[in-house]
């Protein structure tokens, strides 16, 4: 799966189970902005599994930081897509997310996690528009 069906998936993702998900926890309906704001943030996020590959972009999204969180997972996980192409990792990782904005002591936390997950949406290969030969 390539970087590009990542952000699909992702945005897919948030647009139909993620919806979902927030009216049956009581979070009610939402607006325009925040399905926007949800399906941009869920695309970013999608990213994450490919930090298990040295040279994807997430892996290069923050220098030596990410590169080295990404030799490690690479080694733990069993190479590039092993564990964190599962929906075990998905899960995790998604509890983990929520149980680290949820305690957060303020909004510095979630404006940051949110500002990385944009940029890597940001930060993607796009098509160049020239045909294959």
């Amino acid at each position: 799966m390539l970087g590009k069906s990542h952000l699909l998936v992702g945005a897919a993702g948030y647009l139909t189970i993620g919806q979902t998900a927030l009216v049956a926890i009581g979070h009610g309906h939402l607006g325009p902005g925040e399905i926007a704001a949800g399906t941009v943030v869920c695309a970013g996020a999608a990213m994450l599994p490919d930090i298990d590959h040295p040279g994807a972009t997430v892996s290069r999204s923050l220098g030596p930081v990410t590169w080295t969180i990404s030799r490690f997972v690479s080694r733990v996980a069993g190479g590039h897509r092993k564990g964190t192409h599962s929906i075990p990792f998905a899960v995790g990782l998604t509890i983990l997310l929520a149980w680290a904005l949820h305690a957060a002591p303020g909004p510095l936390l979630p404006l940051l996690l949110c500002f990385f997950l944009v940029s890597l949406l940001a930060s993607s290969p796009r098509p160049t528009g020239r045909s294959a030969p």
